[in-house]
């Protein structure tokens, strides 16, 4: 069974992790054969396979469909690349194709559907409720969701039969020893010794609303005065004009002291190992996979209640959840647990158990290799 993986390569992010650790699981099935292809060759994410020594091919293509929200440009698109990607599936004898982001599904699916493959579309964001989403229903073999939330947005022309929601994947066998962890950040950024780690690890985009951790993070500083040493750190990186925002929000809200931006980091495990607590605060997360994340370092998690948090999440159970958008609700919460009038020990305990239970890869896996070889044996 050839499965084949195509993806831009000019970004890494949850979608690429989820994918990353189900090619490398399907590695060690021996009656399957996954191949990953990027159109980028020199990209973030050929960059990030060649640390882990992931092998890939190249297939060189500028334009995909998807990049501009223009249907006649869409559609040109779609067929113009159809001789290129229908000959590398022809000379590689690919089975199915299993598409992870807009771009490479817009690009890919209609070539795949005019060849012997099929075509796995994995829908990981919402999609709106325009009339042109049920188009996937003909450019796709079968659709995979990664949450309730996010089947639910799915054009109501696909059936039990060619959907599914299937929870993504995480090695749960990584696991860092936390003090260990916090040391090496330590050593790193020596300044952050002895204070209260506070943690936002994600995209820097304006629906992820960090700038209502800085303002909760501004009320607790001036609440306390000093009385406990609190740092927050924002890893990851983004949309240039967002991240100049909450930049120059730090500096106005006087937090320089207070607030670290890392950029990106190639093992954000450690980092999440390292914290002591993360706070997810996007709105409308379609899955959240930095939270499950979180659970497998046994770091407690504080989101924002909408969205797959709500699925992830069982409030004072596996995960603590805050109910306004503005900052208020969140600084109580971020104070209770600083101040530990919140004990986390039973939660990130709980947490753990879940993830064990319900995320791992072999899992995931397995029911991705159930939807495969329905497409190809029925």
């Amino acid at each position: 069974m050839n499965i084949l993986f195509p993806f831009v390569g000019d970004s890494v992010g949850g979608s690429h992790w989820s994918a990353i650790n189900l090619f490398t699981e399907l590695q060690t099935r021996i009656y399957i054969n996954p191949t990953i292809v990027l159109h980028i060759a020199d990209g973030p994410l050929s960059k990030h396979l060649d640390s882990l020594g992931i092998p890939y091919d190249v297939v060189p293509l500028s334009n995909l469909a998807g990049q501009k929200p223009n249907l006649i440009y869409i559609s040109f698109f779609m067929l113009a690349h159809v001789g290129l990607i229908a000959k590398y599936i022809k000379s590689n004898s690919i089975d199915i194709v299993h598409g992870n982001d807009l771009r490479i599904n817009l690009t890919w699916s209609l070539p795949v559907k005019l060849s012997p493959a099929k075509y796995v579309w994995h829908q990981r964001t919402l999609l709106s409720n325009s009339m042109k989403w049920r188009t996937v229903h003909y450019l796709s073999d079968f659709v995979v969701s990664i949450s309730s939330y996010v089947h639910n947005s799915l054009p109501d022309n696909l059936t039990q039969e060619s959907s599914a929601c299937v929870k993504n994947p995480f090695d749960t066998k990584i696991i860092y020893d936390k003090r260990k962890s916090r040391k090496a950040i330590n050593v790193k950024y020596p300044f952050l010794k002895n204070a209260f780690l506070l943690g936002y690890v994600g995209r820097l985009v304006p629906w992820k609303h960090v700038e209502n951790i800085l303002f909760a993070l501004q009320e607790i500083v001036h609440r306390t005065r000093n009385t406990y040493k609190i740092h927050l750190m924002i890893v990851g990186r983004g949309d240039v004009h967002y991240t100049r925002k909450i930049n120059n929000l730090i500096r106005s809200l006087k937090l320089d002291d207070h607030v670290m931006m890392t950029g990106f980091v190639n093992d954000p495990s450690l980092t999440l190992s390292a914290l002591d607590l993360l706070i997810a605060s996007s709105h409308n997360e379609p899955f959240g996979r930095v939270i499950i994340e979180s659970m497998i370092q046994k770091t407690p998690v504080l989101a924002y209640r909408s969205g797959g948090h709500i699925e992830t999440i069982e409030h004072n159970k596996t995960g603590l959840l805050y109910d306004e958008s503005t900052s208020n609700s969140l600084s109580k919460y971020m104070f209770r647990i600083i101040s530990k009038d919140i004990n986390t020990e039973s939660i990130v305990d709980t947490a753990y158990r879940k993830v064990i239970l319900e995320y791992s890869s072999v899992t995931h896996t397995d029911k991705i290799i159930s939807i495969y070889k329905r497409l190809l044996y029925r």
